[in-house]
């Protein structure tokens, strides 16, 4: 029976600690990321408000996602300034799972700027006069 009850401390003890640390853990993660390509401004803005409006662009499962973005002209095209913030809300276990998973979420996050530069630079140019 004291060692039912041992371990039952013990566990108590683990699960508090657990709690209080994730207590300091963040809540979100955000990234920055620019790219420049070679599109036009206006068919970009349009084709960007579609695809985020789907939201077909950026959502990571299980966690709430926000993307925010700014197009601006550039010499050679276009620049693209990308933020995404990942909220994981105050669950203490997706916030442990949540330090573990920024290295896969950067890299899928460059690969899905890497598709959507390919995809900006094949839409229709329309030349400045």
């Amino acid at each position: 029976m004291i060692f039912l009850r041992r371990i039952f401390i013990v566990l108590l003890l683990f699960c508090t600690i657990a709690f209080v640390i994730s207590l300091f853990l963040p809540s979100n993660y955000t990234v920055k990321k620019q790219i420049i390509a070679q599109a036009d401004l206006a068919t970009s803005k349009n084709f960007l408000t579609s695809k985020i409006e789907k939201d077909s662009l950026f959502s990571f499962e299980g966690y709430e996602t926000s993307v925010v973005y700014d197009v601006t002209d550039a010499p050679d095209g276009i620049e693209l300034d990308f933020t995404f913030n990942i909220h994981f809300g105050f669950n203490p276990i997706t916030k442990f799972f949540g330090l573990f998973d920024r290295e896969k979420w950067s890299k899928e996050i460059h690969q899905q700027l890497t598709l959507l530069k390919d995809e900006l630079e094949d839409l229709p140019k329309i030349h400045k006069v």
